[in-house]
């Protein structure tokens, strides 16, 4: 909205534009960070998960934009076939989003959630 309207192109605009950049996942690198002392982060309150509203197109549509699916094929002499396959379901989300992640493993009935410093 604020680029349709040509806001971006003031000083005071560019800074929010780089406010709401500070507050998303790591942050400001350090070269925007050098480039604009004044930063603060805006705040992101956090969300309710609401479990019964996850349908297969919204878990599509989050898919296709933050996750992949995939295939992995492993050389196994367990198996008669010489081979295991896995199918891969991989979403990365910030820390803040664990819940959401969490009600994809119910939504699936299978899986499980790891969790790494700063993201899920």
């Amino acid at each position: 909205m604020m680029m349709q309207c040509g806001e971006h192109l003031t000083a005071e605009s560019l800074q929010k534009l780089i406010n709401i950049r500070a507050s998303l996942n790591k942050g400001l690198t350090p070269l925007l960070a050098e480039a604009f002392p004044n930063s603060v982060a805006v705040s992101r309150p956090l969300l309710p998960v609401n479990k019964s509203k996850l349908d297969l197109q919204w878990v599509a549509g989050f898919t296709s934009g933050d996750g992949c699916f995939k295939v992995s094929v492993r050389e196994s002499k367990l198996y008669k076939a010489g081979s295991r396959v896995a199918l891969i379901f991989i979403v990365t989300q910030h820390i803040r989003d664990e819940l959401l992640l969490k009600s994809l493993v119910n939504f699936f009935k299978c899986g499980q959630t790891y969790s790494y410093k700063d993201y899920v």
